[in-house]
């Protein structure tokens, strides 16, 4: 998004804020774009890795199998439970662990995504207690604009593989 002016940044309008499409000048919350072109340069590989560098979040990763909970602004919470998660606009709560956050259940290969709309702050209003500390939603590409596979190999369900094909 560098090549982008201030005023075509205002003017782009995310769904997560509100449940329907507004312009993010419009928006009474602290809201992060993570785009396609984003993902290519930085060459992020998991969801993961796009989200512990969205400013004002972080990752505890405690290195045992799918523990990671993610906090905001300085708060997190021991379950996982006050952040959402949405895929194309569909909850992954169920996917929500006792210990765990559910990036790695959902399986969202990074080369499906197109943008990661990210809510810092409290959305519990809209979308129940369990958006506490924010919502973040993942919008897959819906056209193809390049041929792109992945594939994602669990190994000893500890660490994951990916490899390009």
């Amino acid at each position: 998004m560098e090549g982008i002016s201030l005023g075509d940044l205002l003017n782009l309008e995310i769904t997560t804020a509100g449940k329907k499409a507004e312009k993010v000048s419009e928006i009474p919350a602290s809201v992060v774009i993570v785009t396609r072109e984003d993902i290519e340069t930085h060459g992020y590989q998991t969801l993961q890795e796009i989200l512990e560098n969205v400013p004002g979040f972080y990752a505890i990763d405690n290195m045992s199998e799918n523990d990671v909970t993610f906090g905001v602004r300085g708060f997190w919470s021991p379950y996982s439970k006050n952040m959402v998660l949405m895929i194309n606009g569909v909850s992954q709560l169920e996917f929500v662990t006792e210990f765990s956050f559910p990036l790695d259940k959902a399986c969202v290969p990074v080369e499906a995504i197109d943008r990661i709309e990210v809510v810092r702050g409290p959305m519990s209003v809209i979308y129940g207690s369990n958006a506490f500390l924010g919502a973040i939603t993942t919008l897959l590409q819906m056209s193809l604009r390049k041929t792109r596979q992945a594939a994602l190999f669990p190994h000893h369900m500890v660490r994951k593989i990916r490899k390009k094909l």
